[in-house]
């Protein structure tokens, strides 16, 4: 017969490691679920037409999407990107301005698509009713 002491030490063990597993799992599902807002992850979108983007028509033009935590909760962010041909030296060729913040709504996405593209209303539609970024697990709608 095994003494007391032994049974008792394996079972405190072996609950502590119970503990910690269940612990280290509840925080990696907890990261898992918010991967996309820590990410920061941005993309880069070329506009050929005027697109009307929440409510927003941003001219055409190459823009840096990125989305953003607000108050209000989760925002597209449009920055708009210029070349300067005749930047003196030393000064930056190009020019970043932020020309719309957009109220979005974000859906976890089962694969994170591989490239950065705006969701039309329809075919022949210049609306948007979504943004997709790439390598962002979740997708944005307007």
């Amino acid at each position: 017969m095994k003494p007391i002491r032994s049974i008792v030490t394996r079972a405190a063990i072996i609950g502590t490691m119970a503990a910690a597993m269940f612990t280290l799992g509840g925080i990696a599902h907890a990261e898992t679920a918010n991967a996309s807002w820590h990410k920061g992850k941005t993309g880069t979108l070329m506009l050929n037409a005027p697109t009307e983007i929440g409510g927003v028509l941003l001219q055409p033009g190459n823009y840096e999407v990125k989305p953003r935590k607000a108050p209000t909760g989760a925002v597209i962010e449009f920055a708009l990107w210029t070349e300067i041909p005749y930047a003196q030296e030393a000064l930056p060729v190009w020019s970043r301005e932020v020309v719309a913040t957009v109220p979005a709504v974000p859906q976890m996405l089962s694969s994170a698509p591989s490239t950065t593209g705006l969701l039309l209303e329809s075919a022949a539609s210049a609306k948007a009713t979504g943004l997709q970024i790439r390598g962002d697990n979740a997708e944005y709608g307007f």
